[in-house]
Order: structure tokens, then sequence, then C-alpha cells
């Protein structure tokens, strides 16, 4: 009973020092616009308004790093062995596996190429990468590139591992680790107005398959190139874009945007499932490199979570939040109901997705708190690893919430493996409940090509669909 009175004692501690933190907040963004509202009033000169917001400025930024020095510190005092590993998570996979092996020498060959890149990258930009960001939405219509400067820092390899074993003797499998800090410089031009970005940087792991061998130069016939996961982004804005990217206020909407474009184009174009599949030899049929089979099939039980902290603050009483969950997958993404006023909710959905490579690809999930008018808070996340469920054939486990002081998310998944035989077809169906949306089968079309589309007035729409082995035409609907 000793022990019961202190924690609660130091969760209300903690629970009243973030209201103070609130209101602390409140009366000093007040303050803010009744100095600039007395500036006007007293008809004093901008410069002094200038002034105090570049203190301001340097005050935040000043209070970050104190800050952040602080956290090091007590978190050394905590764990030292655990502190010191936390800091070194940033460097290349050598470090940390020994079966990953440094590319010293590939990275020398790519610094001599990289201006040699930038007319590729430009041009790839400009002519695949702007068309598809102007489809994506209306808004996005007047998108242009106005400047592609790549800068002098090149990508790096931070760890090359080689697979010897599970792999055919014709092929080769190798995982690389890239790590791109650059010094680039991209600037945009949307309705009018320019914005970019600099210093982006991109870590992730890209798979690289050559396959088959072959007993002539250049010995492998055809040459396959991905990301297994969503690489991490980040970046610094330009231009109006630089605004919204001030102290306390680095997550804002126009900053998830544009990273939200970055990931989604990279995801479209090199994220599982996914490829570039380039061919080496004339007669190579490329769909074997670009749609190999997929390995199975995961089906996802988005089931609970407990103790989520309280995104919004109460006046009287405890707060509550409004909780969803957000699965990404590589360019999927899964999101649930929203469950108001709950630290505790239940969602009880379930999604399926087609796995590609169950041995290497992981589930970002992230729970938010829904906010009507402005950017959802991230109350949590959470990174599933599915192979324990593809050996095992389910995973039914509560995730501990990272990134957040508590939380813990309910979450069940299961393998199913893909079959040939009929027999197993039907004692799937049997098993599945006709009413839900579940799936029982996989049926994989090879979109080669379509001809004769008419424009979208027209009531009736046919989709030719090319296979190895037949033509199929498909009605299109929803058009009015």
């Amino acid at each position: 009973m000793s022990d019961v009175a202190p924690k609660s004692q130091r969760k209300s501690q903690i629970e009243e020092a973030q209201l103070a933190n609130v209101v602390l907040r409140y009366f000093k963004l007040a303050g803010v616009a009744v100095g600039v509202w007395l500036s006007g009033y007293l008809n004093f000169s901008p410069s002094w308004i200038l002034f105090g917001l570049i203190l301001y400025v340097w005050k935040e930024r000043q209070g970050q790093r104190k800050k952040l020095q602080i956290e090091i510190r007590q978190d050394t005092a905590r764990d030292e062995q655990k502190a010191i590993l936390a800091r070194v998570e940033d460097l290349p996979s050598w470090v940390h596996f020994p079966e990953v092996e440094r590319a010293e020498w590939f990275n020398k060959i790519l610094d001599q190429i990289w201006p040699f890149i930038g007319g590729y990258v430009k041009e790839l930009l400009t002519n695949s990468i702007q068309p598809k960001i102007q489809a994506s939405h209306a808004q996005m219509a007047s998108f242009v590139f106005t400047k592609i400067d790549l800068g002098d820092i090149p990508p790096r390899i931070g760890g090359v591992k080689v697979y010897t074993k599970n792999v055919r003797r014709d092929e080769i499998y190798m995982d690389l680790d890239i790590i791109y800090s650059s010094d680039c410089d991209l600037m945009v031009k949307l309705k009018g107005m320019n914005m970019g970005i600099k210093d982006l940087q991109i870590r992730g792991t890209m798979r690289v398959i050559l396959k088959p061998l072959i007993s002539r130069m250049p010995l492998f016939g055809g040459l396959s190139v991905f990301f297994l996961n969503n690489p991490s982004i980040d970046f610094n804005l330009k231009g109006i874009a630089d605004a919204f990217d001030l102290p306390g206020l680095r997550q804002s909407l126009s900053r998830e945007m544009v990273e939200d474009i970055i990931a989604e184009q990279i995801a479209n174009i090199m994220v599982l499932p996914n490829r570039i599949a380039v061919p080496m030899i004339e007669g190579l049929n490329l769909s074997l490199l670009k749609y190999p089979p997929p390995e199975g099939v995961l089906r996802i039980y988005m089931i609970e979570a407990r103790n989520l902290v309280s995104a919004d603050v109460a006046l009287l009483g405890k707060g509550k939040s409004d909780p969803y969950a957000v699965l990404k997958f590589g360019p999927e993404k899964f999101k649930t109901k929203v469950i108001n006023n709950s630290v505790n909710p239940e969602w009880n959905e379930v999604f399926e997705t087609i796995i590609d490579c169950k041995d290497a690809q992981v589930i970002d999930l992230e729970i938010r708190d829904e906010d009507p008018g402005s950017k959802d808070d991230k109350i949590g996340t959470a990174a599933i690893d599915i192979s324990s469920s593809a050996s095992n054939g389910t995973l039914d486990t509560w995730l501990p919430l990272e990134n957040v002081k508590k939380g813990d998310v309910h979450i069940k998944l299961v393998w199913m493996y893909l079959a040939n035989d009929p027999i197993v077809l039907e004692k799937t169906m049997k098993q599945v409940d006709t009413s839900t949306e579940l799936a029982t089968c996989v049926l994989m079309v090879n979109l080669d090509s379509a001809k004769d589309l008419p424009s979208s007035k027209v009531n009736a729409h046919s989709l030719y669909l090319m296979t190895n082995y037949l033509y199929l035409e498909i009605p299109l609907s929803g058009y009015d």
C-alpha cells in the first residue's frame, strides 16, 4: 500500500504539470497577440516586432537544445547502456550486424559519378513525378518544379548483406542500407507561390535482385530494385512554406502534406509491391522480375487499445482522446473508425493485405487523436514485424506504444499461405463468414495496356486487360 500512494501522487503531479504547460503556453501566445496589437495601436515601428520575433525564435531554439541535453543526461542516469545505444541508432548497419559488410569502394564510385546522375533525376522528376503529382489532387494541378539541384553530397551505402541461404543458385539477393543525407535544393511552384525543400534526408533498406544468372555477359539476365519498407524521410522547408517551420509548428499541415507527397511518390515507384525492373538481355520476360508471385496474405485484426494518453486537456476532470488507428504497409494505408472520448478504445476491425516478402516487411502503426479543423495529434506508434506471424500462423499480442509515455495496443495477425488446390479453396470458403468482406482467394492480373477509352462523359466504358494467355474485357462503372 505504501507504493501505491506515491505512484498515484506522481501521476497527479504529471497531469497538473501538463495542464499548467497548456495554460502557460496559452498566456504566452495571448501576450504576443496583445503586444502586436499595442505596437500597432501606439504606432511603433514594425522593426521592433521583427526584433521581438527574432528573440522569441532564438529563445525557443535555445530552450529546445537545453531540454534535449537535460533529457540525454537523465536517460544516461537511468540506464547508461540503453541511452548510449539510443544515440548510435543512426550509425550504418555494419556497426550493429556482423553479417553486413562495408561498401566503401562503391561509395567512392558513387561519389565520382554523382554529378552525372543529376540530369537523369531532373528528367525523371519533370517527366514522370510531376505529372503524377498534378493528377493526384485537384489542388495540385498547377504544380511544377522550378529548380532541381541534387547538391554535392551523394547517397551512401551504409552496409551490404548478401544472402547465401534460402536462395536459388541462379539468383543473387542483396540488401543495401541506403543513407541519403543530402544538400539538395528543390523549388516548386503551386498556385503562383514558390516553395521548396532542402537538406532532404532518406534512409531505408533497398533490396537488389540479380536473376537469372547466365553464362554470358553481363552474367545476369535482369535487375530488380525496391525498398522493403517505407524509408524514413526528413527535410527542411524553403520559401513560403518555411513560415510554418518555426519552433512549435514543425509538424504543420503544410509540412505533413509535403512529406506525404514525397513518401507516396517513392512508395508508388519502388516500395513493395512496386519495383524497378531492368532487363539486361533481349527476350527476358520482364513480368517475372516486376510481378513475381506473392508469398501469402496477412489478415490484420485491429482490436483495441488501453491507457492511451489524453490528447485533449479538460479544465474539469480528466482529459480524453478521440483515437483512431492508421496502419501503413508500403503504399497501402488502412484506417479504423474514430472512437470519441475514450482512452481505452475498441475498434474490432479487420484488414487484409498481400505480402511479397514475409521475412523483411514491417507494418507501421500510428494511433492518432482526431482534431476537427486542425492537424490530428499522434499519440503513439508501433512497428509490427510480420515474420513471427508467418512462421507461427497466428500472432495475438499487446504491443507497447513508442514515442509516448504510456499506452498499449491489442492486435492479432493471421497468416494465410497461397495454395493451388481447389479443395483448399472450398474448405476456406466454408470457414469464412459470407457476411464479411474477407477474401478467400487472390486473382493477380497484369495490366499491360488500355486502348480506345472514351471520355468520362460517355456512360459505358470497357477496359482491355492483356495477360500472357488471353484478353479480358472488363466493364467500368461509376461514370455519370
